[in-house]
């Protein structure tokens, strides 16, 4: 039964330790998701720049710069997905850990509900032969006092 409570312990710390991996995953995922967007725009306007620009130097370098930007947006989506990933896989793991919880949480409340009932059987089976002791010679006399 010790054990079962050192487990139940064990795993409220998992889960907490677990929520806060997954806090921090879409913390992450927040950051890289402004970052995508914050890059889009400035793609954005360079692509305008590039349109009322006549210099080819200035066309070219306005060109490199649209490309690295694109580039940047491939890497942050790579880490979008990868970050969805993770918390896909902390989720599940949550849901064990809350289901492991639930399921000794159940356990022993059943236990503690059965030993309950057993102790008032006991009980019960003492007044009864407490009762038949007393009222051994069968007067029921003091039932109506």
């Amino acid at each position: 039964m010790k054990a079962l409570h050192l487990f139940l312990k064990h795993t409220e710390y998992q889960i907490k330790k677990e929520e806060f991996i997954l806090k921090e995953f879409l913390s992450e995922l927040d950051e890289v998701e402004t970052k995508i967007e914050s890059l889009r725009k400035e793609y954005s306007v360079k692509k305008q720049q590039l349109t009322r620009v006549k210099n080819g130097m200035e066309i070219s370098l306005l060109l490199n710069y649209c490309n690295f930007i694109l580039e940047e947006i491939e890497k942050k989506n790579v880490e979008k997905k990868q970050l969805l990933h993770k918390i896909q896989i902390q989720k599940q793991k949550l849901a064990r850990l809350n289901g492991e919880k639930k399921a000794v949480e159940k356990f022993l409340e059943k236990k503690k509900r059965n030993e309950l009932i057993n102790q008032l059987v006991q009980e019960g089976r003492l007044a009864d032969e407490v009762f038949s002791r007393v009222y051994a010679d069968g007067d029921d006399s003091s039932w109506n006092a």
